[in-house]
């Protein structure tokens, strides 16, 4: 009696589970379909679903923040601001007063438990985790010390950035998700060596355009000889597209504009940081994505960057270049990379953008009476950003293992990249590509998206509070216009409290 009792009741778990399983397969199915149908009426302004991963606190003090951050004057001298506060508060209350309004706001501190409590609390709304060391940083005047050591400035960014590859790791959503982790050049050098490498490239180019050598006469050019052992023993020689031929070449037709021996040595430097990082990233199965910096030092970044990507993106997008669609000539140069790909066998990863140094490229470009490099208006960078989007996703249904981020805080060119996902055959539940905002910006946009099932990332930005703040004043500075025409997200903010506080449905 007892033997047929344990079968009826082994019979009866296996039917509630077969039932349950497919239940749960079926609320799947229909969930995916449903979203798919709402795809082309996602509602923006529905403050409830946009921030239902917020407390009522956080939304006061995202308001708060953004109303601030509305006026120019503030944004213009949030430096001497600052500054004047830390005299008078002291650095004790200084630093808390930051880390509980600002830092929050668009920062995570260094922290295991913060970061992967913050990732799954993200993840229950379909977010993806997209991670960036913020470091200590010697950009332009942004001179930290005068007296500072730089050599071990640089080797503790590289500790950071090897610890970002690790928590994009530990922090997997799934055993199958895509990891991603974020690094910056100008963390790990001086800006003055990328400067000149990139004056050598682009007067090389000129030299190459103006005699029209052909392959193989480029490469008679090419030998070893006078460069630092590590980086020619590390370097690539398959294409005459690639760091090392520059290098020799310069010092052929140019020797005053070549890298003196101590600058070969601190370029060797960089290289071995960055192929320890990448080689890294590519044993963890983590994305390492390279950012875009200003167009004196774009080129250089961009040669290096290929480079790594020959060593380490046989297989798969491991590491990726980020494109700046605010620049004329951005899809040109992703269509070049895709060429280059093709002639030397690697998978291309991408990062694309609108662009963040637009104010400082224009300026530039008066100063020095050279054409402007920018497009001539928001229109035009929306025209190249699609532009782009068309590329890049034309090349990621080619090629499985290539992995794509699109980064934007504009809700059509959200959509307009979803769309043509969906268009070309791109899964919508695949991690593969995503669409990306910054924490604590557009959460209305990020979590809208999520909602209708379209991948979507926020990009974690962690570190001390300390070694923040410089990154703090200049993401505040390249996102100026975006803050000050961010009415829509206060006012969206604005009716999320009231219904909050008046108890609405």
């Amino acid at each position: 009696m007892l033997n047929v009792y344990r079968k009826n009741c082994r019979n009866l778990s296996f039917l509630v589970k077969r039932n349950l399983t497919s239940s749960f397969i079926k609320t799947q199915q229909y969930s995916v379909e449903n979203r798919e149908k709402t795809l082309e009426n996602i509602n923006f302004n529905d403050s409830k679903v946009a921030y239902k991963n917020k407390t009522t606190k956080q939304l006061l003090r995202s308001y708060m923040i953004f109303k601030l951050c509305s006026f120019n004057s503030i944004i213009e001298k949030q430096g001497q601001i600052l500054r004047i506060l830390r005299k008078i508060l002291g650095q004790r209350i200084f630093k808390q007063i930051i880390e509980a309004t600002i830092f929050k706001q668009f920062l995570l501190i260094k922290n295991d438990e913060v970061l992967r409590t913050e990732t799954l609390n993200n993840f229950k709304y379909g977010i993806r985790p997209f991670f960036a060391y913020t470091c200590a940083e010697y950009h332009g005047d942004c001179v930290l010390n005068e007296h500072i050591n730089f050599n071990s400035l640089w080797a503790n960014n590289f500790n950071n950035f090897l610890h970002c590859i690790k928590t994009a790791e530990r922090n997997k959503t799934t055993p199958d998700a895509i990891a991603r982790a974020s690094g910056k050049y100008s963390m790990l050098c001086s800006i003055e060596l990328l400067v000149q490498l990139n004056k050598v490239i682009v007067e090389n180019e000129e030299y190459l355009r103006k005699y029209n050598l052909s392959d193989e006469e480029f490469n008679s050019i090419i030998n070893k000889d006078n460069l630092p052992r590590d980086l020619a023993k590390t370097l690539p020689s398959q294409s005459v597209h690639n760091v090392l031929f520059h290098l020799k070449l310069v010092q052929e037709i140019n020797p005053q504009l070549a890298l003196s021996k101590e600058k070969l040595e601190d370029f060797n430097k960089l290289w071995t940081m960055l192929y320890d990082l990448a080689r890294e990233a590519k044993e963890r199965n983590v994305c390492f994505v390279l950012d875009a910096e200003q167009t004196y030092v774009q080129t250089a970044i961009d040669y290096i960057t290929l480079d790594l990507m020959r060593k380490f993106n046989q297989e798969k997008g491991i590491v990726h270049n980020t494109y700046q669609c605010y620049l004329k000539e951005t899809a040109n140069k992703v269509r070049k990379h895709i060429r280059l790909s093709e002639l030397d066998e690697f998978i291309l990863g991408f990062k694309v953008v609108r662009g963040a140094y637009m104010e400082e490229e224009r300026r530039l470009a008066v100063e020095n009476k050279y054409e402007d490099p920018v497009n001539e208006n928001f229109n035009k960078t929306t025209d190249m950003y699609y532009e782009v989007a068309n590329e890049v996703l034309n090349y990621a249904c080619l090629n499985e293992e290539c992995t794509v981020e699109f980064g934007t805080h504009n809700c059509e060119g959200a959509l307009y990249v979803a769309k043509k996902m969906k268009e070309k055959g791109l899964s919508l539940q695949s991690d593969r590509i995503v669409i990306a905002q910054l924490l604590g910006m557009k959460d209305h946009l990020t979590y809208c998206l999520g909602d209708a099932g379209i991948p979507v990332a926020k990009l974690y930005h962690y570190g001390e509070v300390e070694d923040s703040l410089q990154y703090m004043s200049r993401r505040l500075n390249e996102n100026k216009a975006v803050l000050q025409g961010a009415a829509e997200e206060g006012n969206l903010l604005k009716t999320e409290i009231k219904r909050r506080l008046l108890k609405r449905n």
